[in-house]
C-alpha cells in the first residue's frame, strides 16, 4: 500500500503561479492555476523541463543556470500567452542542493513562574535560535519556525496557552550568493516586475508531505539531483537534521560512458534500457557490471552522509526518495538491499518509498501536452497549500 493518500482542499480565489523547480543542472517550469470549484485544485499547463547537456565538462556555473532558467521561463510564458492563459501573478522557485543548504536550530527559555505565552515570546526565541548559523555560509534566504514546544510538548498554536518552559525550533536555508544573483537576473529578464519567492526543496517537500501524506510524522528523505544528494530527518513532523553528499545520478552516467566508451547520452540510454528490461543480453550485462562498481561509490558516500547526520539520533525507518523517475528504482533497490540498518531507529533495512507525480494526482493535474513531472507536482501541491492558507 502506498504511503501517500492525498485529498484536494477547497479554496475561494483564482490564482496563476509561475512554478520553477531549479536543480543542479536542470530546471522545470510551468504555469500552476488554482481555480475555485476545481475538484483537483492545482492544474499545471505549458510546462517544460530543460537541462544542460550531459556532455558538458566541469562543474555547472551560475551563468549557465541563469541562461537555462531565463530561456525556459520565456518559452513557457510564450506558450501560455499563445493559449490565452492569464499572466502569472506570483513566482515560486524551489531550489535544490548543492545550490542551497539547510540547518535546524533550537532555543529554549524557562520562565520564573508559569505564564501565558504571547506572540512576542515566540518571536524572541525564534530570533535567538536564528543566531545559530553553524553550517550555513551563503546568503540566508529562508527562515521558518517549524516547531514550538510548551512544557516539552509540541503545540501548533502556542499563543495564549500557559507554560513554564518554551522552546522554538527554526529552520534556515542559505543559497550560494553567486547563484542567487544569477537566477535573480534570470527572473528579471524573463518576467520583470515579479519578485520570486524562493524556497529550499527540503522545506517544500516537508510541507507537502506533512499536509497530504497519510503517515508524515517520522521519516527521512533523500533528494537526489545530478550532482548532489540532500538528506533530511523528520521527527514529529519537524525537519531536524540535514546533510548533503557531493554525489548524484550524473555519477552513474559518467561511469557508464567512461568504462564503455560511449557518450553520456548513450550511457544514460543504456541505463534506462537495463532498468526497464528492454536491452539485449550483452548490453545488459555490461551495464549491470558497471552499476555494481558505481554502487560501491554510493554506498560509501551515503554511509558517510548517514553517519554524519546520526551523531545524536538514528534516522527514522521510512526513507522517502525523490529522484529522476527513470533512475529512482535503482536508488530504491540499492537502499533497500544494502545494510544501512545501523543508521536506522528500527535497526532494520530502510522501508523505501518513492515520490512520483502520480502520488499527487488527486491534488495536482497536468494538461494533456504537459508531461507529469515530480518537481512541478510537488510545487503544485505546495501552491495549493499556499492558496488554501490564504483563504
Amino acid at each position: 500500500m502506498s504511503w501517500f493518500s492525498f485529498s484536494a482542499r477547497a479554496h475561494k480565489s483564482s490564482q496563476n503561479f509561475l512554478a520553477c523547480d531549479v536543480g543542479t543542472a536542470s530546471v522545470a517550469v510551468g504555469i500552476v492555476s488554482i481555480s475555485h470549484g476545481d475538484v483537483t485544485a492545482a492544474h499545471v499547463t505549458a510546462s517544460e523541463r530543460a537541462a544542460l547537456p550531459l556532455e558538458s565538462t566541469g562543474p555547472v556555473t551560475p551563468d549557465q543556470m541563469r541562461t537555462l532558467l531565463a530561456d525556459t521561463i520565456t518559452r513557457v510564458l510564450t506558450t501560455n500567452t499563445k493559449r490565452g492563459g492569464k499572466a502569472p501573478q506570483r513566482v515560486i522557485a524551489m531550489v535544490h542542493a548543492p545550490w542551497v543548504n539547510s540547518e535546524t536550530t533550537r532555543a529554549a527559555n524557562t520562565f520564573q513562574t508559569p505564564r501565558t505565552v504571547q506572540p512576542s515570546d515566540v518571536g524572541a526565541l525564534a530570533q535567538e535560535a536564528a543566531k545559530d548559523t553553524k553550517g550555513l555560509s551563503g546568503t540566508i534566504f529562508e527562515r521558518s519556525v517549524v516547531r514550538v514546544e510548551l512544557n516539552g510538548f509540541q503545540t501548533r498554536m502556542p499563543e495564549n496557552k500557559k507554560a513554564g518552559r518554551m522552546s522554538v525550533v527554526v529552520m534556515q536555508s542559505d543559497i550560494d550568493p553567486n547563484f542567487k544573483q544569477a537566477i535573480d537576473s534570470a527572473f528579471g529578464m524573463a518576467i520583470p516586475g515579479r519578485v520570486p519567492e524562493y524556497h529550499s526543496a527540503a522545506f517544500v517537500i516537508n510541507v507537502v508531505v506533512e499536509r497530504y501524506a497519510k503517515n508524515p510524522a517520522h521519516y527521512a528523505f533523500l533528494d537526489v539531483t545530478s550532482a548532489a544528494t540532500a538528506l533530511a530527518a523528520v521527527r514529529g513532523s519537524t525537519m531536524l537534521e540535514h546533510g548533503v553528499a557531493p554525489i548524484g545520478w550524473r555519477t552513474i552516467v559518467e561511469k557508464i560512458s567512461a568504462i564503455q566508451g560511449t557518450t553520456r547520452d548513450e550511457g544514460l540510454s543504456r541505463i534506462r534500457m537495463l532498468l526497464d528490461g528492454s536491452c539485449t543480453d550483452p548490453v545488459c550485462q555490461g551495464v549491470a557490471d558497471v552499476l555494481r562498481v558505481v554502487e560501491t561509490e554510493f554506498v560509501t558516500a551515503y554511509g558517510k552522509l548517514f553517519s554524519e547526520t546520526t551523531k545524536e539520533y538514528r534516522l527514522p525507518g521510512t526513507l522517502l526518495i525523490v529522484a529522476p523517475p527513470d533512475l529512482s528504482a535503482w536508488f530504491s533497490q540499492m537502499l533497500e538491499r544494502v545494510d544501512f540498518a545501523q543508521f536506522a531507529i528500527s535497526e532494520r533495512p530502510f522501508l523505501v518509498q518513492q515520490l512520483y507525480a502520480q502520488h499527487l494526482s488527486s491534488v495536482v493535474s497536468f494538461s494533456e501536452d504537459s508531461k507529469p513531472e515530480t518537481g512541478l507536482a510537488v510545487l503544485g501541491a505546495f501552491v495549493h497549500t499556499l492558496a488554501s492558507d490564504d483563504r
